[in-house]
């Protein structure tokens, strides 16, 4: 979008250069065989908008002013030849209107030398040659004022000047558009569409350019000579210059990019695509993975079956041995282990363990002895920990959330927001009509029937240009100030015009109803709707004057051109006519400081209720504001907390039931709330949340913010880890009978020694391997890795003190026979306390089952080749993250992301930038960036153009905007005067006098840069980079 104002003009420089062939003749009487002139001078008022030449039949005449000598020179040096006074067939007048012509055409081929001297050429013959008689045949004349001036002509050319001209312009781009500017001057059509037919056509025929004040037939012949009407003529054949040829000693041909025939071989850019291995048919790694599967399969069996063997040999033999063998004596049974037969590594271990144990023995009896004391030590430290949530910072912007800082791609997008502030904010609509049909209509011009998508029915334009209407209208409200569309959109002309940049197919109307219904009759015909319009500007969107009858300009109400692949969608190559959805995308401006987007987020949102609650029959609406994500975001994450709470009450309710022990003895109910562990479970599950915000509240003291993610994740981590050490430490108490006369103290420290190194390996393994994930360098990892670590650190420390506390209380009330609920009611405690019905399942079903040889053989199978299956898939995971898995089931963006994939044709831009020192404006430091002529083949701009030429392997769709490039013609403009910028007063000025090497001088080049910047484009220049 950057270089969409730098086209503006181009139907009306290309179109007017038609214009020359048309300049008025005076009468005069017929010259000799030598040839002479079919006009001379200009015959219409000088206010007319196309100057026609006076016809006239006689000798060229003497051209005597000095200014359009040198004219003359500069544009066509061989109708001068060294004549001090050269005879032709035009005078001052023409030429002047010959150099404003062609000044603003000659931008699109200044990058090609020779071809611009070529499609000189051939306006230079036909306006000024002293024997136009040869190759021109004037077929219509017009009275005017001030004499009869020439209204059509055949124009002779031989068919090599025709396609030498064409095929030295055919691939020069035009850096403003990404596109041929050959395909501009052919009335919009792409590349092998344009032919050297074609493009005269179009140059001649009045029906097709509306800048043709005539008809101009252009006629081309193989032969020398031909005779026309009785007459013998000779076509035109002057010098043509290839696009591999200088024109003279101070140019140079014309650069790779636009003229392949100089580019060394091309070696292809190279290919990124997977190769994958077959054998046969099948996979290389399926294949592999079967194979490894099967023969593991085999392993497992035969061992099993050789142990089978092995065991059954072996009681056969040890039963014989024990019938020899004296009474009480067996030969299955081994002698004990030495102490010197230890290793010293099984030594330090059982060291270690016993310390282990012992230590946590004492901390089971302290925890006995003083619950108060240890459980209000670890609530203290977790307090002062959460209170740390008052400085929480959460992070919502997906940049910052799934990108590195330090990562390539965050660094480069860090420099460009900060240099040049972040890309532009993207509101967008993708418009469906529910009526899917093609239409067929005929376009009133020549008649020939289209079928036409649905998008182009004209009730279904005005609803579009209606909800448009009503967008811009919206009104947000920021610190008590009305906030629109205009104060925070981009305005790329700005101050000159104020209109907001909108690419929608209502703006080649200029987002006006009056244009979309404008109907042109003639003589009781249509000759134009809007039809004819639309199929005019997607041809060529950058006209300022439409092929039509209409002369409707085809750009925005901004200014600038409406490019079809942008404005609409579901249409295949570029057969926009039969596109299925319109595309309406607003740009709003972007800022690197929050604080600056405030009214843009206020009227977004403003924006996405009114999307939201709009209805219509006729249309369906899939949208997008730039806040969007980052408000879906947020909205699931407040959603996720209800799932949160609900899953800690489940937790809850499963505690209960599963450590409860439900023994109703005498038929005394009490009994359940003797054994139920209710408050317990409560406190449990209380002690879990806090840990996890425990840890967050530590983290936002030490100032790294966290993400929703986390916050919506970390809590269900936690409450399965934290769950699973509730369980153990009850239930080893539960199951582990008391020794002898050992007391409470003894029995929770001697369960405590023996669970707890248990629940600290378990939960120090985890937390070392979630702090390994804290190195990885995508944030939203780290941060969720730190949190989850820290949160099972927390939740092991709260175990071991305030749970364990909150335990030996409950096994004080629980031997007391004191109810959970009411402790002051007692009941006879029992011991008598039956196993859970979980436990009795496990241990009569499950056990036994999972231990029974076959089924030994058929779980390791069966978990092998789930293993292997999983190994033959592994390499179809795809690499990053999609985008539609972060939003909520019920969210709009889902649609937004749907219709994205099956409508849009572009995706987002790339820039190509250059840091560090670099002297602009050395000549050498030029070549090797720019793309034009005299620039080195490998040069930056080169490289891209040659990796847009393999657009399925570099992903680069079209050639580059250099605004080197540009700034160079904008240096050098045509016409009379030469004009680059424009006062203040209207008055024209040339910007550079001195070249080198067909550069700007350094000075000049720094000088007029910010001015290159900042300027608009206008009719006398066309180039422009204020918004590139």
């Amino acid at each position: 979008m950057n270089f969409l104002m730098k086209m503006m003009l181009f139907c009306r420089c290309g179109l007017f250069l038609t214009a020359l062939l048309v300049v008025r003749f005076q009468s005069a009487e017929a010259g000799n065989d030598d040839g002479h002139c079919v006009w001379y001078k200009v015959c219409s008022d000088k206010d007319a908008e196309f100057k026609k030449n006076c016809f006239y039949n006689g000798m060229p005449q003497p051209l005597l002013d000095q200014k359009a000598i040198n004219t003359v020179i500069s544009l066509c040096p061989d109708l001068v030849g060294g004549d001090e006074i050269p005879a032709l067939c035009c005078d001052a007048e023409q030429v002047e209107i010959l150099d404003k012509s062609v000044s603003t055409v000659l931008p699109y081929f200044s990058r090609c030398p020779s071809c611009s001297r070529n499609f000189l050429q051939m306006w230079c013959q036909s306006t000024c040659s002293p024997k136009q008689s040869l190759f021109m045949e004037v077929t219509d004349t017009v009275n005017e004022t001030r004499g009869i001036s020439v209204s059509g002509v055949h124009y002779l050319m031989k068919e090599e000047f025709a396609t030498g001209i064409f095929n030295s312009c055919r691939n020069v781009l035009d850096p403003s558009t990404n596109q041929r500017a050959m395909n501009i001057m052919c009335g919009g059509l792409m590349d092998d569409e344009c032919t050297v037919a074609e493009w005269l056509d179009f140059l001649g025929s009045p029906s097709k350019n509306p800048m043709a004040p005539f008809e101009i037939v252009f006629e081309r012949y193989k032969q020398d000579s031909v005779n026309i009407s009785s007459k013998i003529m000779y076509p035109l054949n002057a010098t043509v210059f290839s696009c591999a040829q200088a024109t003279d000693n101070n140019t140079t041909p014309c650069s790779c990019q636009d003229c392949p025939t100089v580019c060394s071989e091309m070696i292809p850019y190279p290919s990124y695509e997977k190769k994958r291995c077959f054998i046969g048919q099948m996979d290389c790694l399926v294949f592999v993975a079967l194979l490894t599967c099967c023969s593991v399969t085999v392993v497992i069996v035969c061992i099993t079956v050789v142990h089978h063997v092995l065991l059954e040999k072996e009681a056969v033999k040890s039963s014989s041995l024990n019938d020899k063998m004296p009474i009480g004596v067996s030969c299955g049974q081994q002698a004990l282990l030495n102490a010197d037969d230890v290793s010293s590594c099984a030594k330090i271990g059982a060291w270690l363990e016993n310390k282990i144990e012992d230590k946590f023995h004492r901390w089971g009896v302290l925890c006995t002895r003083h619950p108060c004391l240890v459980f209000f030590f670890g609530i203290t430290v977790s307090l002062i920990c959460t209170s740390g949530l008052c400085y929480m910072q959460v992070t919502t912007d997906p940049v910052q959330i799934w990108s590195a800082p330090g990562s390539r791609a965050r660094s480069e997008k860090d420099y460009f927001d900060k240099v040049f502030d972040p890309f532009y904010r993207i509101e967008q609509l993708i418009i469906v009509p529910k009526n899917q049909s093609q239409f067929v209509a005929a376009d009133p011009l020549d008649n020939v029937e289209f079928h036409w998508g649905p998008v182009f029915r004209k009730e279904f334009l005005h609803e579009i240009l209606q909800l448009q209407k009503q967008i811009e209208n919206l009104t947000a409200e920021v610190e008590n100030k009305p906030v629109m569309l205009k104060d925070i959109c981009v305005q790329p002309l700005a101050p000159e015009k104020t209109e907001c940049m909108i690419q929608s197919v209502v703006s080649y109307f200029q987002s006006n109803a009056t244009n979309l219904d404008d109907e042109y009759y003639e003589e009781g015909f249509l000759i134009s709707n809007w039809l004819s319009h639309l199929r005019s500007c997607l041809r060529n969107p950058i006209q300022v004057m439409d092929t039509t009858m209409f002369k409707m300009p085809c750009l925005g109400e901004y200014g600038g051109p409406i490019f079809p692949y942008v404005a609409l969608g579901g249409f295949e190559g570029s057969d926009y006519i039969s596109s299925k959805a319109a595309i309406v995308t607003i740009l709003v401006n972007n800022y690197d400081d929050p604080k600056a987007n405030e009214k843009a987020q206020a009227w977004e949102k403003i924006f996405i209720n009114f999307i939201k609650n709009y209805k219509s029959d006729n249309l369906s609406i899939s949208f997008k504001a730039e806040r969007s994500i980052e408000d879906e975001i947020e909205r699931e994450s407040r959603s996720d907390v209800s799932t949160i709470l609900i899953s800690y009450c489940v937790m809850f309710v499963y505690i209960v039931l599963a450590l409860g022990q439900y023994d109703i003895q005498g038929y005394n109910f009490l009994h359940l709330f003797v054994q139920s562990k209710i408050l317990l479970g409560l406190l449990g599950v209380m002690i879990v949340m806090l840990s996890v915000v425990s840890s967050l509240g530590f983290f936002a003291y030490v100032g790294i913010p966290t993400t929703l993610i986390s916050i919506e994740v970390v809590p269900f981590l936690v409450l399965a880890v934290g769950v699973d050490n509730i369980f153990i430490l009850v239930q080893a108490f539960q199951r582990g009978h008391g020794k002898g006369n050992e007391d409470v103290e003894e029995q929770i420290g001697r369960i405590t020694a023996e669970v707890v190194p248990t629940m600290l390996l378990s939960s120090f393994s985890e937390s070392f391997c979630f702090f390994l994930g804290a190195l990885s360098s995508m944030p939203a990892v780290k941060v969720f890795s730190l949190y989850a670590a820290l949160a099972i650190f927390f939740d092991f420390f709260l175990q071991i003190t305030c749970f364990l506390a909150l335990f030996t209380t409950d096994v004080r009330r629980q031997q007391s026979g004191r109810l959970e609920i009411c402790c002051c009611v007692r009941v006879e405690p029992s011991d008598d306390v039956s196993d859970g019905f979980l436990h009795s399942i496990i241990r009569q079903y499950y056990s036994p089952c999972l231990l029974w040889k076959p089924m030994r053989v058929i779980v390791l199978v069966i978990f092998s080749a789930w293993f292997f299956s999983s190994v033959a898939v592994i390499d179809k995971i795809e690499l990053g993250l999609d985008e539609k898995l972060s939003m909520p089931e019920d969210s709009y963006m889902l649609s937004y992301f749907k219709s994205m994939n099956q409508y849009l044709a572009v995706g987002p831009p790339v820039y190509f930038v250059l840091k560090g020192d670099f002297n602009y404006a050395d000549v050498g430091m030029q070549n090797q960036i720019c793309g034009s002529a005299g620039c080195n083949e490998n040069s930056l701009y080169g490289q891209l153009f040659r990796a847009a030429t393999y657009s399925n392997r570099s992903y680069i769709a079209a050639p580059v905007t250099s605004w080197l490039d540009d700034y160079f013609d904008w240096l050098r403009p045509l016409g009379s005067p030469p004009c680059c910028l424009e006062s203040a007063e209207g008055i024209c000025h040339s910007c550079v006098s001195s070249y080198t090497s067909g550069r700007p001088a350094p000075d000049a080049f720094s000088t007029f840069l910010p001015l290159f910047l900042l300027d608009n484009p206008t009719d006398t220049q066309r180039m422009r980079n204020q918004f590139a």
